[in-house]
């Protein structure tokens, strides 16, 4: 097998999204790879939470309060010295009137020649996912309903907030985004950001409470990593041009309630990219056949079926009717640099749960074959990594316009959007096929 390559992301252009669906940009991030032997990071950490005695401290400015609770949080790690990691975090739903009110958080992690405070570079991977916000999706797979950010029909953007005065390293700014009153039934649900594996098994509690914490967490602690798992064989992509690519596994992650898969695609040959290309293995034949390059072609058989589960879609169209996107990474926008040899992407594909107690599957790419015993990672639900529910007792931001300033990590409960500001608001809930 080659060395395996070491790549650095950077935001193309304007710092917008890793998101997807409806003319709603993912990932304008750009790559530049190097061939070496040294091992390569994964994009996305897997470890879950740890107590803040696990690591060195945070310093003073970047200090998180320990009541703040986190259902989840993932690790991005880009190789590019001047572009730092980040951990982004889930902290609670709260039910509000007019609406439910999703808390998270990113923080800039320190890397050699970064000092805490900081500011981060407004094209960074951390400004490219806050700026993703509005493509955030809280999915019912129960129900199979996917419910989208509220629309303020003042500003047209999505409601929620942004930093104060930017990101900076080793702080944590706890940012808002609002969606639609969710059923008063509904206890539990996944939330899909962009860019990272489903956080799963999410609690929603009763309006005008939160969950607490199991225990204080340091977000600004270094960085998780993780590699490739297995290899798919060489193969020409002809919706490319004959371009030659690679496919590597990074992680199944199977939970309760749905399943991620983290892969990365390895150009080996110069071609035509992936901007424009749709097809299989890489992009299913649906979405091809809209004009879709997504991260949609792979398959999964859990050890012992015969059942292939795919990849799952959502459609804003009556029953039988209408378009379906995927909830995957979209292609579209995948950088020009990945038409030319030794360049990658990282991508992620969500799918339903697989059946009880899987512990291995085959991932099938449609043309080229089968990787077969393909460890599952059992996922932490969120559910597990909450303590009892408290009184909410924030205050309320009026905004408007739907954007109010970001609270930092040592303000916990911070406030939330007014009944006005939600009032003026349209809100879009698709199917989820």
């Amino acid at each position: 097998m080659p060395s395996r390559p070491r790549c650095s992301w950077q935001v193309a252009g304007r710092a917008i999204t890793s998101g997807l669906i409806l003319g709603l940009v993912l990932g304008l991030l750009t790559t530049a790879c190097t061939w070496g032997s040294a091992p390569e990071p994964g994009l996305f950490g897997r470890n879950q939470p740890s107590s803040a005695g696990s690591g060195p401290p945070s310093p003073p400015i970047g200090r998180v309060n320990p009541d703040l609770p986190v259902l989840g949080e993932r690790t991005l790690t880009p190789d590019r010295v001047d572009d730092p990691p980040l951990r982004v975090a889930l902290h609670a739903l709260r039910r509000t009137p007019g609406g439910t009110l999703l808390d998270w958080s990113v923080t800039p992690l320190q890397v050699v020649g970064l000092r805490v405070g900081d500011p981060v570079d407004a094209h960074s991977t951390a400004a490219a996912l806050v700026a993703a916000a509005g493509t955030f999706r809280i999915i019912d797979g129960d129900r199979g309903t996917v419910y989208r950010p509220l629309i303020s029909t003042r500003s047209g953007r999505y409601v929620g907030s942004a930093p104060a005065g930017g990101l900076r390293i080793g702080v944590t700014s706890l940012l808002q985004i609002a969606f639609g009153a969710l059923p008063p039934t509904l206890h539990s649900v996944s939330v899909e950001l962009p860019g990272v594996e489903l956080f799963t098994d999410v609690p929603v509690p009763d309006p005008g409470r939160y969950f607490g914490p199991t225990r204080a967490v340091d977000l600004a602690r270094s960085p998780d990593v993780d590699e490739v798992i297995r290899w798919s064989p060489a193969f020409v992509y002809h919706a490319a041009g004959g371009q030659r690519f690679r496919i590597g596994i990074v992680a199944v992650e199977s939970a309760s309630d749905a399943t991620s898969i983290v892969w990365s695609i390895w150009s080996i040959t110069d071609g035509d990219g992936l901007r424009g290309a749709a097809g299989p293995p890489i992009t299913d034949r649906h979405d091809a056949l809209g004009h879709r390059s997504t991260a949609s072609g792979l398959r999964l058989i859990p050890a012992g079926s015969a059942r292939a589960i795919t990849v799952w879609h959502e459609s804003t169209g009556p029953e039988g009717g209408g378009d379906a996107f995927c909830l995957c990474t979209d292609l579209r926008t995948a950088p020009t640099d990945l038409s030319r040899a030794r360049r990658s992407i990282t991508v992620v594909s969500n799918l339903p749960p697989l059946p009880l107690r899987t512990q291995f599957v085959d991932v099938v790419l449609p043309g080229v074959g089968r990787m077969q015993h393909i460890p599952v990672s059992e996922s932490l639900d969120s559910s597990s990594q909450v303590a009892g529910a408290i009184q909410d007792v924030s205050g309320e931001v009026e905004a408007p316009s739907g954007r109010w300033e970001a609270a930092t990590g040592n303000t916990w409960p911070p406030p939330r959007p007014s009944r006005d500001v939600l009032r003026h608001t349209r809100e879009v809930v698709a199917r989820l096929d």
